[in-house]
């Protein structure tokens, strides 16, 4: 099978080097093309009115535009059987993170160009467990992929959110789940004349069945994120 690798932390990413490394340990055949730079937070934005420079990187490309760019480029030049976006540093979880994350954004434009799709994050709660964290990482993916949960990934009617718990913590499963209401919220804070700094925290859920609540746990969460067509 061969699939599309992109993400929105940018080319050489830890998560995505990950994702990749899965990938091989699969024998899929993956092409990586992925932002030049980290686009976190940009949704399904697109970039319309200048040209895009795309750059020979190793064995992939690196786009100086977002992940959909990454994902429109890719799909105009080969045919692929799956897009894999991420793996995320930090969790996207919520409706409201999902609105705003490029990772998912990459998903979802391809899942809307009829091409099945997966979006992987990592939860983790302090910076050394994402960084320690690869092998774990890899291996999840890996187990994903042999779960029931994967063969949901070439449903119709969405993508696939997947968001793997803290590696330093106990793994408790895969749970199929919903997408919670919860996610990114935030004030604005007006720091001077016409100019406001948002101030955004994320609200937990209590919902014992959502990604969110979920995720915190110790498990793989696997949700599907309806994509109209």
């Amino acid at each position: 099978m061969r699939a599309l690798i992109t993400n929105d932390d940018g080319y050489g990413a830890k998560g995505l080097c990950w994702l990749v490394e899965a990938c091989k340990r699969m024998n899929l055949d993956a092409t990586v093309v992925a932002p030049a730079s980290e686009q976190s937070g940009v949704g399904t934005a697109r970039t319309l009115r200048t040209p895009l420079r795309v750059i020979s990187a190793g064995d992939g490309y690196a786009v100086k535009g977002t992940p959909v760019d990454c994902v429109a480029w890719a799909l105009s030049r080969w045919e692929f059987d799956m897009v894999l976006s991420g793996i995320n540093r930090g969790e996207n979880t919520g409706a409201r993170t999902l609105v705003a994350s490029g990772t998912a954004g990459a998903a979802r434009y391809a899942k809307a160009c009829g091409v099945p799709a997966v979006a992987f994050s990592q939860y983790y709660t302090a910076r050394e467990h994402f960084e320690s964290g690869g092998e774990v990482s890899i291996q999840r993916v890996i187990d994903f992929f042999n779960s029931p949960s994967s063969k949901v990934t070439c449903s119709p009617s969405g993508f696939l959110n997947v968001n793997f718990p803290d590696p330093s913590e106990k793994f408790r499963g895969h749970h199929m789940c919903y997408v919670s209401d919860a996610g990114l919220r935030g004030d604005f804070e007006e720091v001077g004349p016409g100019l406001f700094k948002w101030l955004q925290h994320k609200q937990e859920s209590a919902d014992g069945l959502s990604d969110t609540f979920l995720v915190a746990k110790g498990f793989t969460t696997v949700s599907l994120v309806p994509v109209e067509r």
